[in-house]
């Protein structure tokens, strides 16, 4: 059974054909695959769900995880950019898995490092690492070279250096979600303190992603208050993650089938399962009424709805 699309075959063939032509241009070693080395560069945003949850107000939930997701889309657009479009095997949910010819790998993580953390006003980063194979092992045991590279990048997260605490001025005030210098005060949402109920302080950039969040959903016609979804005074969280993604796109399952590891074919794969979540489990989220997706994309989904509408 052809299960992958003469789509994804040639989007993977024209990347292949891009590194040899950017990596070997002037010196082409003949038609075999295993006369050429490539790179395989996976990216990760760090620390994701704390970046996530620091607040747990509708209009913050909301930009945040879009913000998530337009910062994967800019790092992909890096590696556009540098390489060609055709490079980007899988990009979403905070992960990124790219084709690069040698020499560009260098460049090419620099451009996405910093498109990514632009994109984020550097309260969230991105960790790359890469592994160099030749044509043969790429093309035969592509599932292995899949493990390797998330294992190199596991490796990478640990040498990350921790981003120490923020200092604040004494007698200044700290922001109530990140910890930053406070610039602004958001008078509407007051803080129980003891007896003394304030305003929240937040950092300018907070600030930003909560009013992005707001206009975000006004202009949806969505609520801004979890008080617009319980039903009963009750309110339904549901969370879900993939099992065994892992195990899939490292090619287990295919094999269990008697099927080729084939690169296209498993990114035929991710591309399903980030489609999946963010595309169809949305489309069911939001169909029942006031049910809200808080965060979709690569093989999660979180999910807030009124009480008795959670389980159906």
């Amino acid at each position: 059974v052809n299960d992958v699309s003469l789509w994804y075959h040639l989007n993977l063939t024209t990347a292949i054909a891009t590194c040899i032509w950017l990596d070997y241009n002037g010196n082409f070693k003949g038609w075999n695959i295993e006369n050429y080395d490539f790179a395989l560069i996976s990216g990760d945003a760090d620390k994701i769900k704390s970046f996530l949850n620091i607040s747990t107000r509708f209009p913050d939930l909301t930009s945040r995880s879009r913000v998530v997701k337009r910062a994967t889309e800019k790092a992909g657009e890096a590696f556009s950019e540098i390489i060609g479009s055709e490079s980007v095997i899988f990009a979403g949910g905070g992960s990124l898995l790219c084709l690069s010819p040698k020499r560009k790998i260098e460049e090419a993580i620099k451009k996405a490092k910093s498109y990514f953390e632009k994109e984020t006003y550097g309260q969230l980063t991105i960790t790359f690492s890469h592994t160099i194979k030749n044509g043969k092992e790429l093309s035969h045991t592509f599932g292995k070279v899949w493990e390797e590279a998330q294992e190199n990048l596991r490796l990478e997260k640990m040498k990350r250096e921790e981003v120490p605490p923020f200092t604040v001025e004494e007698g200044k005030n700290s922001c109530d979600l990140c910890g930053r210098p406070a610039n602004v005060k958001d008078v509407l949402k007051i803080l129980p303190l003891d007896a003394h109920p304030r305003p929240e302080y937040l950092c300018n950039v907070c600030w930003r992603l909560r009013n992005e969040g707001k206009e975000l959903r006004q202009k949806e016609g969505k609520p801004i208050e979890l008080d617009h979804i319980q039903e009963n005074n009750y309110v339904g969280l549901i969370k879900a993650d993939g099992d065994q993604i892992g195990k899939v796109l490292a090619g287990y399952k295919l094999r269990e089938q008697n099927k080729e590891v084939t690169p296209s074919r498993l990114a035929t794969l991710s591309r399903l399962i980030n489609f999946t979540c963010e595309k169809r489990l949305r489309d069911i989220v939001e169909k029942v009424e006031k049910a809200e997706v808080v965060y979709a994309g690569g093989d999660d989904i979180l999910v807030v709805a009124p009480g008795k509408k959670t389980l159906n």
